[in-house]
């Protein structure tokens, strides 16, 4: 392993697979002096969607003059793409430099007995490592699986996203709605928001009980913002969104589908609990935010003669 370029090596520890668990990525990071405790986060989770909300707030804060770090997971063509600040890719050189001290780390963890982390738990660490080196203002960061047990799960997060739950990864989150929603709601902090537009009662009972065990509020799509459509068309969707402290209206998002009006919310609302942090967003950086939000791969129109739709 020792003679492999950083990139090699990166590519060749995916053998180690996927090992839910935060005990290793947390001696590597302390190894690496912390730097997910850099910068504020808003940590997103959910069974779809994730990637799109994650992308729209994150643009929103970009839109009000924030430095803004995003990590999403899995790339669409290059491994680069998972770590931006700003909107822009991690330079490979870049990655090449950081991979180095980690893999300076990783030698000192073995030497331990603390087994070798997994790619993911590598990404992880590399992106919060990017983003303190680059004094980012915010981080918004999507989960790779589940919650409570994700490499992820690390940050001190101001706020926490749950898009929806359905039933996935069994094996690894449970084997029903209930139980994975407690395992997405482990990425909850102590005393502060949780936005989600889960729509099952059982599900939103469970994240209530939760939500007061941590001393949290809840704000939910459909009962705290009102979502009008007001047309779509295979360009970008207008709507308008009743937040509990304004009107926003006439908004265009070029994501195509309605879901995408629920994950436009769910970023709203992480906005908006921002400012109780001292965050200035103003409605004219909501309205170029998501307008100028780009998600490539989600319902991605490319061609309309003939019509060719990339999902």
């Amino acid at each position: 392993m020792h003679n492999m370029s950083n990139l090699e090596w990166f590519e060749y520890i995916k053998i180690f697979g996927s090992k839910p668990g935060l005990e290793t990525i947390k001696k590597l990071l302390k190894l690496l002096g912390d730097p997910q405790n850099d910068f504020e986060s808003i940590h997103v989770t959910g069974t779809n969607g994730k990637g799109s909300t994650t992308a729209i707030t994150a643009s929103i804060f970009q839109a009000a003059s924030y430095k803004v770090g995003m990590f999403t997971t899995p790339h669409l063509s290059k491994v680069t793409e998972s770590i931006k600040v700003n909107n822009q890719d991690i330079h490979v050189s870049i990655m090449n430099t950081i991979l180095t001290r980690i893999r300076e780390k990783i030698d000192y963890l073995l030497i331990q007995e603390i087994r070798h982390p997994t790619h993911f738990e590598v990404l992880v660490a590399l992106a919060f490592e990017y983003f303190a080196s680059h004094d980012v203002d915010i981080a918004v960061v999507e989960v790779g699986m589940g919650g409570r047990d994700d490499a992820t799960n690390v940050l001190k997060s101001m706020t926490s996203i749950i898009t929806n739950i359905g039933l996935e990864h069994t094996k690894y989150l449970g084997k029903d709605l209930i139980t994975i929603a407690e395992n997405k709601a482990g990425i909850l902090k102590k005393g502060t928001s949780l936005i989600s537009s889960v729509t099952q009662p059982q599900v939103i009972a469970k994240l209530e009980s939760i939500v007061n065990k941590k001393q949290c509020e809840l704000i939910r799509i459909d009962k705290d913002y009102t979502i009008t459509q007001l047309e779509s068309n295979l360009n970008e969707q207008n709507f308008t969104i009743q937040t509990p402290k304004q009107t926003l209206m006439n908004l265009k998002i070029s994501l195509l589908g309605s879901h995408q009006l629920r994950n436009a919310a769910c970023a709203i609302a992480a906005a908006e609990t921002a400012q109780k942090k001292g965050f200035r967003i103003k409605p004219i950086d909501i309205q170029n935010g998501i307008s100028t939000t780009i998600w490539p791969g989600r319902f991605e129109i490319i061609d309309k003669n003939p019509l060719i739709i990339l999902d």
